[in-house]
């Protein structure tokens, strides 16, 4: 999520509760740890569910504030978590779910710009809104799914327009600068790169391959061989929160999946080992990780889920430089114990920003993308991600 959510203002029936089978997981967990999951998966299934439903344009609120309720929608996460609905949808036999995210992938085709691009912040109806690449390269992640999903033409026009647009921002080392936070080069736009990867892969165009391999080259340009990321920050000269850190990481991991190059995916799992290092007893990551992967601090939720999705990935890759499914399973039942429980409230199973609650990241606001990531968390631990992951 880019954090310029942060510099703009929020406009401010409970469903039935779902019934899952309890997820088998694949790693050596015991009967009580897959269930603890299914239900704790029911409560983030129906989070966004709510979410989804408190906004009539079919998009999804970016966060939920317990004076406010829900924000206005934000089109970078709503594209998505389209790719986590319809994989839920797929394995949980859930249509309703797979026209949620049907819904959403409509609402963002309306509010795409005639060049290819979409707008940054939450959506204002009625407002000109200024392009974004992160944004642009996160919906692209749902486009691409939709177009996975049913082969509709209308998502692989979409999805190319906005992927060209990208293209066409690049700068020639393949950073991207123009239409970006504070117009610098940020190495987490990786996630762009994996983006682009995916486009190009589905829709034959070797053009977004090369420029994705560009963007990772760039980014693995500031590795340092501990695995630490120079800009991966918000904020340049600043510690990046777990958050941006682990779009890098996986950016790169799945970029390199996509693009068959395994010198990328060996440079994610040098950060990645480095993080296996940083766990606290308890399960959780350093909500800010600098140079030296300290352990102290406030813990970003999001960010933890993210790098359970990694750890994951890995094993299911098959590379075993570290016991992945361990350092993921303590993780999640580290998030488990976080999750908000407030049966027949509007936040029920959300997952706060930072843990203190006012901790520096998202401060005092429960946002989507914690949500999705946990659920996508939950399937890259069980390895009910698919061969090629989602973004």
């Amino acid at each position: 999520m880019n954090n310029k959510f942060d510099c703009l203002g929020e406009t401010l029936t409970m469903l039935t509760p779902l019934t899952l089978q309890p997820f088998q997981s694949r790693s050596a967990s015991g009967e009580s740890f897959d269930a603890m999951l299914s239900a704790s998966v029911s409560r983030a299934i129906a989070w966004i569910e709510r979410a989804q439903d408190a906004d009539p344009s079919g998009g999804v609120p970016a966060v939920y504030t317990p004076w406010r309720g829900w924000s206005a929608p934000y089109p970078e996460t709503t594209g998505y978590i389209i790719s986590t609905l319809l994989a839920l949808g797929a394995q949980l036999a859930r249509p309703d779910l797979t026209q949620r995210a049907t819904r959403m992938g409509e609402w963002l085709l309306s509010i795409q710009h005639a060049d290819g691009a979409f707008p940054g912040g939450v959506w204002t109806a009625g407002q000109a809104q200024a392009p974004s690449v992160f944004n642009s390269g996160q919906i692209l992640f749902g486009l691409v799914a939709l177009w996975k999903a049913n082969r509709e033409a209308r998502w692989q026009e979409a999805g190319l327009r906005c992927a060209q647009w990208l293209l066409s921002q690049q700068d020639s080392d393949g950073a991207w600068r123009r239409f970006a936070y504070r117009e610098t080069l940020h190495v987490y736009k990786a996630r762009v790169a994996w983006a682009l990867a995916l486009a190009g892969k589905h829709w034959g165009d070797a053009s977004l391959l090369a420029g994705a391999a560009c963007n990772i080259n760039n980014a693995l340009s500031f590795q340092s061989p501990q695995g630490w990321f120079e800009h991966a920050s918000f904020d340049a000269g600043t510690p990046p929160v777990l958050h941006t850190y682990v779009y890098t990481v996986q950016g790169v991991l799945e970029a390199g999946a996509v693009l068959q190059r395994e010198d990328f995916v060996r440079r994610a799992i040098v950060s990645s080992i480095a993080l296996c290092d940083s766990q606290s007893a308890d399960g959780s990551l350093p909500g800010k990780v600098d140079a030296q992967f300290s352990r102290g601090g406030f813990r970003c939720l999001t960010g933890i889920a993210q790098q359970v999705i990694v750890w994951g990935r890995l094993h299911q890759l098959g590379h075993h430089d570290r016991p992945w499914l361990q350092h993921s399973e303590a993780a999640l039942a580290y998030l488990h114990r976080v999750q908000v429980r407030k049966p027949g409230h509007m936040n029920d199973g959300g997952f706060a920003g930072s843990r203190p609650l006012w901790g520096p990241y998202m401060r005092f606001r429960y946002p989507n993308w914690a949500v999705k990531f946990y659920l996508d968390a939950v399937l890259s631990h069980t390895q009910r991600m698919d061969e090629e992951a989602w973004g």
